[in-house]
């Protein structure tokens, strides 16, 4: 992991689009409930990520952007908001793309974008991943 870098340095033009197509998805779309939307993007409210949306990309509030970078990304990706059909309308790529434009933004170089299955799915002996699911 390449902790010394700015994450605007790990990013393609590409990427800041969709960081701000997500960004828009989570203030905008049906994503995530209001309820539970701070507990989901580290104690942000949608209106603090708007606010962030409103300015990104931008280097001087390096904290609150990474955090609704962070958190808005690895969400959209893992919660299960059942919204495929939403996530057409806000992002124009796949969760596996979404998935390594966060890796790039962590710099994490060993991440692995490879789709898990949940863990009830792999310790029952009867069920069976999804499939194109790993229990690895």
């Amino acid at each position: 992991m390449s902790a010394e870098a700015s994450p605007f340095s790990r990013l393609t033009e590409s990427d800041v689009t969709v960081i701000r197509q997500c960004l828009v998805a989570a203030t905008e779309g049906p994503f995530f409930p209001d309820w539970e939307f701070a507990t989901l993007i580290g104690g942000m409210t949608r209106s603090e990520v708007g606010i962030v949306l409103a300015s990104w990309p931008d280097r001087t509030s390096p904290r609150a952007q990474d955090v609704a970078v962070n958190d808005v990304l690895n969400n959209l990706i893992s919660y299960p908001h059942g919204m495929r059909e939403a996530w057409r309308s806000f992002i124009s790529v796949d969760a596996d793309e979404v998935a390594s434009v966060l890796a790039r933004w962590r710099g994490d170089d060993d991440f692995d974008p490879t789709p898990r299955a949940t863990s009830s799915e792999c310790d029952s002996g009867e069920a069976r991943p999804r499939p194109g699911l790993s229990c690895r």
